[in-house]
């Protein structure tokens, strides 16, 4: 359970016109806003695979975990008398919401990678210069190629919202939203997106 408040206070010299919105007055106009979350994250699934005759890894661990947040912010209503300058002016709206789905993810156990070290007699190290170069060119001695972490390799995660504060009549649900991500090595990831 993860709890958090934020509180933001900001300040204008000029703003609109409330009467008239194309006009702007020199007379300040000051916002002070807060909001707060509540993040359920668990119970937590897990098992683990053992595959001692694969290539790409030996062990596997898949996870899956419920989550469920509630966020709210607090309304402000002079916004149409603030001058935007940039999108943090306008990124305070008001929120009344709660957001729940579940996340799966797959995790190998891969060689750990380890930063090339300095060479004796100067040398320079190259990707290719080593018959031992792991992923990245990154050299490794012995004992250091037998050290594996694991690496999550490949997640999804399905979600969806529902506001409290709209007016009746209107669709309180979100679209359900889908997240795929998948980095079968360091330097590739593929994420996949759909609502």
């Amino acid at each position: 359970v993860t709890p958090s408040i934020t509180a933001r206070t900001t300040y204008w010299t000029k703003r609109f016109d409330p009467d008239d919105p194309t006009v702007v007055v020199p007379s300040g106009i000051a916002r002070a806003v807060w909001g707060g979350t509540l993040e359920f994250v668990g119970p937590k699934l897990f098992r683990i695979f053992d595959r001692p005759k694969s290539s790409f890894s030996s062990r596997y661990k898949h996870t899956v975990e419920a989550r469920l947040a509630y966020r709210y912010q607090q309304p402000y209503d002079r916004s149409d008398e603030i001058i935007n300058y940039d999108e943090i002016d306008s990124e305070i709206r008001s929120v009344n919401e709660a957001s729940y789905g579940f996340v799966t993810k797959l995790f190998a156990q891969r060689p750990r990678t380890v930063a090339p070290g300095p060479m004796s007699g100067g040398g320079v190290a190259l990707p290719g210069d080593a018959p031992d170069s792991g992923e990245l060119g990154a050299l490794k001695t012995p004992q250091q190629a037998e050290t594996r972490e694991p690496v999550e390799i490949a997640s999804l995660e399905v979600r969806q919202s529902r506001d409290f504060d709209t007016v009746p009549g209107e669709r309180r649900s979100s679209d359900i939203a889908v997240t795929g991500r998948f980095n079968p090595t360091q330097a590739t990831s593929v994420d996949l997106r759909t609502v």
